[in-house]
């Protein structure tokens, strides 16, 4: 599990959307960051 620090400049910007699916999708990939899932990846191999 991983920790998110959320700054109040970050904070005020995502409440601020006037969009409420874009917030809250962006809300849902945080969560998701911070349970260990942080996406689509793969290795470029181990001397990189």
């Amino acid at each position: 599990m991983y920790s998110v620090l959320e700054t109040e400049q970050f904070s005020a910007w995502l409440m601020g959307l006037k969009d409420r699916t874009t917030r809250a999708r962006l809300q849902l990939r945080l969560r998701k960051a911070m349970l260990g899932n942080l996406g689509d990846h793969k290795s470029v191999g181990g001397q990189v």
